[in-house]
């Protein structure tokens, strides 16, 4: 079976013979050009969640990094307090002992 399609060309329309051959490779290479353009599109999603997915990783391993830091400057902190605390002891206690030999 054949059929006639319009084709224009340089503003004129011509009526072309398409035989059934050339129907079929015509609609082989539009379900080649929707394969493409499905896997295409997949590709493109699976790489954008990846990227996101590494982004959330790095965003982890940033939040983990200031943890430890934070606690590490809790820890330093909380010794220099108990520091002066302890200072702060030993200096009231010579006060004590300075006062007493004096009076």
């Amino acid at each position: 079976m054949s059929e006639f399609v319009k084709v224009k060309l340089a503003g004129q329309t011509y009526h072309v013979h398409m035989d059934e051959k050339t129907n079929l490779a015509r609609d082989e290479a539009k379900q080649r050009i929707q394969t493409l353009h499905r896997e295409t599109s997949r590709r493109r999603k699976t790489l954008e969640n990846k990227k996101i997915t590494h982004e959330q990783k790095e965003e982890q391993h940033r939040q983990k990094v200031l943890n430890q830091r934070r606690a590490q400057l809790m820890l330093q902190t909380q010794r220099y307090l108990n520091f002066l605390n302890i200072f702060d002891f030993i200096l009231s206690e010579k006060l004590v002992l300075l006062l007493n030999f004096f009076s």
